[in-house]
């Protein structure tokens, strides 16, 4: 069989059987210790795996906001709970130029009690989707008594 090859593909393929002579997986008598050590490996493999899909979907349940400061706009709270929980938040940016600023408190909340607390006193209200929170104007009852009667 004839090919042809540069030097580095020559000295490549030289290391590779070097390699193979000397490594105990490539030996025909090793055969069956390698297999097992290739079965123990996916073992290994799959436990460490499945323990970490476990564990990273205990903690996506967990969500917690530690989060004080004193007389501090809602932009900014919004923020920060996003940045310790992941949610995504939507809401018109004209919705909060009327807001009033909030003083808050929170150890280890969750997303929704961190969303009542900060909400609390605002024309404000929330709703969560998965992992997006809207913010949306409380509906006014007066107002929309007053133009059903007129």
């Amino acid at each position: 069989m004839y090919f042809k090859a540069n030097y580095q593909q020559c000295e490549l393929f030289k290391k590779m059987l070097l390699f193979m002579k000397s490594n105990s997986f490539f030996r025909i008598g090793d055969q069956l210790t390698s297999r097992r050590k290739i079965f123990l490996s996916m073992k290994i493999v799959t436990f460490l795996l499945l323990s970490a899909c476990l564990s990273a979907s205990a903690g996506g349940n967990a969500q917690k906001v530690t989060f004080s400061q004193k007389n501090v706009k809602l932009e900014k709270v919004f923020r920060e709970i996003r940045k310790q929980t992941g949610y995504v938040f939507f809401y018109d940016a004209r919705l909060l130029e009327g807001a009033k600023s909030v003083n808050i408190d929170l150890k280890d909340a969750s997303v929704e009690e961190a969303l009542k607390e900060t909400l609390q006193g605002q024309r404000l209200d929330f709703s969560i989707e998965r992992k997006t929170v809207t913010i949306v104007q409380k509906p006014e009852i007066a107002r929309s008594v007053v133009n059903v009667t007129k």
